[in-house]
């Protein structure tokens, strides 16, 4: 899965940084039939010339790919004190695709639905019968309550 997302992202890249052309969504240019009748060889044989141009970058660009994402399994991992997004920021240029990918993961979500879930939960555990309980109690009784189902995921199946 992660090395068909590495091949998108170079192959997005790759077309990206092409001489612009007719794009996906736009029909191909129109000919004259002059001009089909009169270099019809050579406009085949210009065809194929570009195909295999493409199918040569193309294997060359998955080729890197493979090559980064291998020289990257093989490095050690990082102390878990270590900022992962500092790694990706001083590493974007050795691995310019899986750069790409840590930001797209490693990104904080933009939404606020964990926020809005967070304080529903906080308002089950501050309740009129318990409204003398410690900040801190309180913030240990939620934080067990938010990651206790991703430990022991067993004791919430239904």
């Amino acid at each position: 899965m992660l090395r068909e997302q590495l091949h998108s992202v170079a192959e997005r890249d790759r077309r990206d940084t092409d001489t612009p052309g007719p794009q996906p969504d736009e029909p191909p240019a129109k000919s004259s039939r002059g001009d089909e009748n009169n270099n019809s060889f050579l406009g085949m044989f210009e065809a194929i010339l570009e195909e295999n141009t493409d199918a040569a970058t193309e294997h060359q660009e998955n080729s890197r790919v493979d090559a980064n994402l291998q020289s990257y399994l093989s490095e050690a991992t990082l102390p878990m004190n270590r900022c992962p997004l500092e790694y990706w920021r001083s590493n974007q240029s050795r691995y310019e695709c899986l750069a790409q990918l840590a930001r797209k993961y490693l990104s904080a979500p933009c939404t606020s639905v964990d926020s809005e879930r967070l304080f529903s939960a906080a308002g089950h555990v501050m309740t009129q019968q318990r409204n003398r309980l410690a900040c801190d109690k309180a913030e240990m009784l939620l934080f067990v309550k938010k990651n206790l189902p991703l430990i022991k995921p067993e004791f919430f199946k239904k």
